[in-house]
């Protein structure tokens, strides 16, 4: 599998380290004492086959982090965003949700 880096172009999956889920929001210093919320953080996960955000980081290159929407079942990469991309995209929809994710 390629990924496209935003900054080096087309490299190996190998050169690169998954993050985790881009679609998180880490609980405010409001909620450090919300068990729930830090619960809904840590653990709960929707489980889909659909397309998903997923945080990666360019390990054996540039380290620049980026995000990047896959389809689940079929690994088709449909979208890279560069982190400021990314924010942007981010504040234009509801928390948690983003266009590109729920097309």
């Amino acid at each position: 599998m390629m990924i496209n880096c935003p900054r080096c172009g087309k490299r190996y999956l190998s050169e690169f380290s998954y993050e985790g889920d881009a679609t998180l929001t880490r609980p405010d210093e409001t909620s450090l004492m919300d068990n729930q919320a830090w619960y809904n953080y840590v653990y709960a996960r929707v489980n889909n086959k659909e397309k998903h955000a997923e945080l990666w980081q360019h390990s054996q290159g540039c380290r620049q982090f980026f995000v990047v929407i896959r389809d689940l079942h079929t690994h088709h990469i449909h979208h890279i965003y560069s982190m400021s991309e990314w924010q942007k995209q981010r504040q234009k929809q509801p928390e948690n949700k983003t266009a590109e994710v729920q097309s």
